[in-house]
């Protein structure tokens, strides 16, 4: 579990993975219940009724000042987009969802984002903590659009803080004629930046599952199914 500092309200604040996966799995479980008891979540004025009464007492406990209040601050959603740290579900058929996380968005890409996709498929979409809990492996790493995500059809579970910059890519692989290629670092080349191919064989080319160039939703999906989890 890791324990780092975030920019908040203008002031720096220590956060950590166990105290948010511990908030997170509670209002997974609050919103539960209101759909099962009321057929609907709840809405932010009741969430800060919820977080003003059940911090009341620990924050007496914490300061020496009274909690008069939470209040939520809310704005008009944006079109979806990603950003790096992202969980994302992806449906490759109705009953089988795979998972990845952004790992460069377009901070870095200027256009598309960088997703690793991990070893678990299941039958409905997991809940966030309990895919940080999954254990994993990453299968692949592609460059890809994502349509899918502003569209709907892909969906975020949580983010994940996660440094970028420090993140480096791996090597990415493709065939042209017959022949095959290696890029390190990068699936597209930039001899500018250092991103040139190399020719290797079949074998090892076939050990690289991160495809090269930059693939559309629908090229990812189908990817992922006939490469990477052999899904018909």
């Amino acid at each position: 579990m890791g324990v780092w500092e975030e920019d908040f309200n203008k002031e720096k604040v220590m956060l950590d993975d166990e105290s948010l996966d511990i908030l997170t799995l509670a209002f997974e479980e609050v919103t539960q219940l209101y759909e099962q008891n009321l057929n609907r979540k709840p809405n932010s004025v009741e969430i800060e009724a919820l977080l003003t009464f059940s911090l009341k007492h620990s924050f007496e406990q914490m300061n020496e000042q009274d909690l008069v209040g939470c209040k939520l601050k809310t704005k008009k959603r944006k079109k979806k987009s990603g950003i790096a740290g992202d969980v994302i579900t992806v449906p490759l058929n109705e009953d089988q969802y795979v998972y990845g996380m952004i790992v460069k968005d377009v901070r870095y890409t200027e256009v598309g984002v960088y997703m690793e996709f991990y070893n678990i498929i299941t039958e409905k979409p997991l809940k966030f903590t309990h895919f940080k809990r999954t254990p994993k492996e990453v299968c692949c790493t592609i460059y890809t659009g994502l349509l899918f995500l502003e569209e709907g059809q892909w969906q975020k579970i949580g983010h994940i803080h996660f440094n970028q910059d420090a993140y480096q890519l791996p090597k990415f692989s493709d065939e042209l004629l017959g022949n095959y290629y290696i890029c390190d670092g990068a699936a597209e080349i930039n001899p500018e930046m250092g991103y040139v191919t190399y020719q290797v064989s079949e074998e090892e080319a076939a050990k690289v599952k991160n495809p090269m160039g930059l693939f559309g939703s629908l090229a990812t999906e189908n990817y992922l199914k006939a490469e990477i989890y052999h899904i018909g």
